[in-house]
């Protein structure tokens, strides 16, 4: 077998140096992508906090800040969807974390009274970010269950 072989430098001009211009303009777009990166985290972890925080004082749920608060915002999303807290931690299992969220959603639009396929809707791509709004910031419609009447047969 041949050892011989040496992977081309820069030295030997196969490959191109930057110049400091060049180096200095991806600096620059690079910088300017994790900026805006950074500001639009920001502004979907605040819109999930209103939603949480709004869906918390709908459903008479105590400790709306916690929406503010990482790992703090999961249990309070369990308190408003009625769920006990150890299910937290199938939040920490890969893949049954994606099914708990989708169930837990469902939950959620079930006390505010809405039908639980919204919140099967928080899985697809586009409509899944407003699914949250939606839920916090529409009318409340408790369900009002009509009796059934027996009727005689004759």
């Amino acid at each position: 077998m041949n050892t011989d072989y040496a992977y081309p430098t820069i030295a030997e001009g196969m490959i191109e140096p930057i110049s400091p211009e060049q180096a200095a303009v991806m600096a620059v777009v690079f910088g300017g992508m994790f900026i805006f990166i950074m500001i639009l985290a920001v502004i979907c972890y605040v819109y999930m906090a209103v939603c949480l925080m709004f869906l918390a004082k709908k459903t008479n749920v105590a400790n709306g800040w916690w929406a503010w608060v990482p790992i703090l915002n999961i249990f309070l999303m369990l308190k408003v969807a009625g769920k006990e807290w150890w299910w937290i931690l199938l939040f920490f299992v890969p893949l049954v974390n994606m099914v708990i969220g989708i169930v837990l959603w469902m939950a959620i639009a079930e006390r505010v009274g809405k039908p639980s396929w919204v919140g099967v809707l928080i899985i697809l791509p586009l409509v899944g970010q407003f699914v949250p709004a939606y839920l916090a910031f529409s009318k409340f419609e408790k369900k009002v269950e009509t009796p059934v009447v027996p009727t005689a047969t004759v």
